[in-house]
């Protein structure tokens, strides 16, 4: 498949900071474009693809870094006291399906348990429902995005 390669990736996950922005957008634009499907309406909205830049300037986004280049990123969101919102995951087409994605969820519920959060919410388009559900979240419904169903989804922490 692509993307798959031998061994483990030594990957850095660290919290972004305003220089990895241009980083950021690169993967997110590379990224969101991976799904033949959605390109049409990608390309038809280019404003669609919102760079997290609030999210980097409150300490909200974690940076997966490979040889000092930025592949993968997640963002979160407070909903309440005890709740997040997985805002965006993602990670340059290239290196999917290698861990970096897991590793970013991984890194997001640590930070989230410390931070007191009992609970992580997300609302996934079909193609990353899987990959939540192999992590642990339960789909909860489906709700209207932009341009398509999302699977609503939850996991519990602690």
């Amino acid at each position: 498949m692509a993307g798959e390669g031998p061994g483990p990736l030594a990957v850095h996950i660290r919290t972004a900071i305003p220089p990895d922005l241009d980083a950021i957008e690169a993967v997110l634009r590379a990224a969101a474009m991976v799904w033949e499907q959605d390109r049409p309406f990608l390309e038809a909205h280019p404003e669609a693809i919102v760079v997290p830049v609030e999210l980097v300037s409150r300490g909200q986004v974690e940076v997966a870094v490979i040889a000092g280049s930025v592949v993968g990123f997640a963002s979160h969101s407070l909903i309440d006291a005890v709740s997040w919102e997985v805002e965006d995951l993602f990670v340059r087409p290239e290196l999917m399906r290698r861990g970096i994605g897991r590793r970013l969820v991984g890194e997001m519920t640590r930070a989230a348990e410390a931070a007191g959060c009992i609970r992580l919410e997300v609302t996934a388009n079909p193609q990353a429902a899987g990959f939540y559900r192999a992590l642990g979240f339960v789909d909860v419904g489906m709700v209207a995005t932009a341009w398509r169903p999302g699977f609503r989804m939850h996991r519990e922490l602690g």
